[in-house]
């Protein structure tokens, strides 16, 4: 965005849009169960006697199997994986809202306190305080829990595994945001390294996008493994800041919130935007996991997967610039939209000491499997009306301590 302009309530919308539907995309999809499923009886030993008995009468002809075609589509996966590209949005929007000119040392200052007290959050309170609760109602999982989630917060969990290799989430490690907040620090710090030098010159951008994704390319094809602190998520977030930038240049937020309802050119923008994403993901499926190389086509899957993300952050700002005309839904956004960051830190937590107060958990189900849809669904409204109460509670605490010259 322009320096000097009213900021984008489109933009305030679409953060909240976005965090909300992560929530509910994580507690009612994401951290489900293998659901209840009849037992699979064994297969028969081939060496077992058979009981005697009559002979079964033979089936009477049918008609013959349809051939699969070897192309089908899932919809709820694909709306799913559509709307998880979402969350490459925050990426894009910290490139959107850059201001030039701050240099690369004043730019990471302001992000670094942030960022490492975002990572003291996950990597120490909410695993202690979420054991602490668990200890309380008698089902503390085992110190050695408490010291998986110190690992996965520092982003050692798994190191130079496979990226394929998923390895166990800790009971108390509800925060599910440690690869964000990586994918953050490290993104920033190309990104401020390179935004002031290439901000004017579209095609140093581009080009920089390019080798950006180019490096990620090869990093997933030659060295496919997990690196210490999500170091191999710095090409993919910093690509998506640069395109953030380019989009301020050209003032894309500014050009969907001029959005007409009698245009027909806007619907036909929107509408287009639409079947683009979605034929996208269709064609070329995603996936749900970010940190795990962007898609089933090895280094190249970098490439769509951004434009996909591209895309259908577009398509987003332009949903929320149509909600932000509805004015209660459009308050909660805003407000859900001012504490992104602290929902996002917050919910898994939050969730596991609703859950665990009712079913026990174990490191094989983040929720367990005999929650219904609607149990899921209460738990995740009731999370964020906590993570916001706690978030607006504590944001008046720190500006009081800050008006009262506490530091």
């Amino acid at each position: 965005m322009n320096d000097g302009k009213k900021r984008l309530v489109n933009a305030d919308v679409l953060k909240g849009l976005l965090i909300v539907a992560i929530v509910f995309i994580h507690l009612l999809i994401g951290g489900m169960a293998v659901a209840d499923t009849d037992p699979v009886p064994p297969e028969p030993d081939p060496s077992d006697p058979v009981p005697p008995g009559p002979e079964p009468d033979p089936e009477p002809p049918g008609p013959e199997p349809e051939k699969e075609t070897g192309f089908s589509i899932d919809i709820v996966s694909t709306v799913v994986q559509m709307f998880y590209l979402g969350l490459m949005a925050f990426f894009i929007l910290s490139g959107y809202f850059f201001k030039p000119g701050r240099g690369f040392v004043d730019n990471m200052r302001r992000r670094f306190l942030q960022l490492v007290l975002a990572l003291a959050v996950c990597i120490v309170a909410l695993p202690l305080l979420t054991y602490a609760w668990m200890a309380l109602l008698g089902k503390a999982p085992g110190l050695d829990d408490i010291l998986l989630a110190f690992q996965w917060g520092l982003g050692m969990n798994g190191v130079f595994e496979p990226l394929d290799v998923f390895t166990s989430h800790p009971i108390c490690g509800g925060c599910i945001g440690y690869y964000y907040l990586w994918g953050m620090f490290w993104g920033f710090i190309v990104f401020y390294a390179v935004a002031d030098s290439i901000r004017d010159d579209w095609r140093r951008s581009l080009a920089t996008v390019l080798i950006l994704l180019t490096v990620g390319m090869l990093l997933r094809e030659f060295l496919p493994i997990k690196l210490p602190m999500y170091l191999q998520l710095a090409p993919i977030s910093a690509s998506f800041m640069v395109a953030g930038m380019m989009m301020a240049k050209h003032g894309v937020m500014e050009k969907i919130g001029a959005f007409s309802y009698a245009s027909a050119k806007s619907w036909a923008v929107l509408v287009c935007s639409i079947v683009a994403s979605l034929a996208l993901v269709i064609l070329l499926p995603p996936g749900l996991d970010f940190t795990h190389g962007y898609g089933g086509y090895g280094g190249v899957s970098i490439f769509p997967f951004f434009v996909e993300s591209v895309a259908m952050f577009v398509v987003m700002a332009q949903i929320s610039l149509l909600l932000s005309k509805i004015p209660l839904f459009s308050d909660a956004m805003v407000v859900a939209g001012r504490h992104t960051l602290g929902i996002l830190l917050l919910h898994g937590s939050v969730a596991t000491m609703i859950v665990c107060a009712f079913y026990d958990i174990t490191n094989g189900d983040w929720f367990p499997g005999e929650m219904g849809l609607y149990q899921r669904l209460a738990v995740a409204i009731i999370v964020l009306i906590v993570c916001i109460l706690v978030c607006e509670v504590g944001g008046r605490v720190l500006g009081k301590r800050k008006e009262n010259g506490v530091s």
